[in-house]
């Protein structure tokens, strides 16, 4: 999403500071990474890497505040480090017209408090114990007894109602691993999983657009009547 009004624009708004990084991708198209130092309203002070000294313009982004999203800007030197100081950091300067946000999520999530147990079982069909914290039409957020494979493909069986069906069997495909802090002293793994259209196994059912259409729905049912609790 363009950001259109970009007056007030300023990276505070938008910078990270558990998040300090610039990622972009350097001439041989390999990808970079740089740490942030400070951030005022229209500078991003970063430090010294040569690939940035060596570009007129750079196109990269950063991670959102709350890591909700990621902002998308086009970035040239300031002209006093194009002209030869040595410094050991860089000020970058955005291009006002070439700003957008790209959300994290393509679609909206509803969260399960308590969470939900499920069960997962894995193409050799293994079943393992899970817990269901989020679900949207794009994919889940869970924990499991069990060690999940990034990349690999999974069931999960949800004890919901979508549709006229009970419970509801969706094939996921784990993408990431973080940690979760349950407690002071508690930190489990945390799987994102992604619902891919096509993607199916041995097994394992292939999730289709009509299963994410049912999802949508089941969501916005929800939605409505949380909204006439209010």
């Amino acid at each position: 999403m363009l950001i259109k009004n970009t007056e007030n624009f300023s990276f505070r708004d938008y910078f990270d500071p558990d998040h300090p990084f610039f990622y972009f991708v350097g001439s041989q198209k390999q990808k970079a990474i740089v740490r942030i130092r400070r951030v005022n309203t229209l500078e991003l002070i970063v430090d010294y890497h040569e690939e940035l000294m060596t570009r007129d313009e750079m196109k990269g982004f950063l991670v959102i505040k709350d890591k909700q999203g990621i902002l998308n800007v086009s970035v040239t030197l300031q002209r006093d480090q194009q002209e030869g100081k040595k410094l050991d950091f860089i000020t970058l300067i955005p291009d006002l017209k070439n700003i957008s946000i790209a959300n994290r999520r393509e679609y909206y999530r509803i969260d399960f408090k308590p969470p939900l147990s499920c069960e997962v079982q894995d193409a050799s069909q293994n079943k393992f114990t899970a817990q269901l914290y989020d679900m949207g039409a794009d994919g889940i957020g869970l924990t499991c007894d069990a060690n999940l494979r990034g990349g690999d493909l999974y069931q999960i069986t949800i004890p919901i109602k979508i549709e006229e069906t009970t419970p509801v069997r969706l094939p996921v495909f784990v993408i990431r691993e973080s940690e979760k802090k349950m407690s002071e002293t508690d930190t489990v793994k945390f799987y994102g999983a992604r619902f891919v259209v096509g993607k199916g196994s041995a097994g394992l059912v292939a999730f289709t657009e009509e299963m994410r259409s049912s999802i949508i729905r089941y969501i916005n049912a929800l939605l409505i009547r949380q909204k006439k609790k209010l």
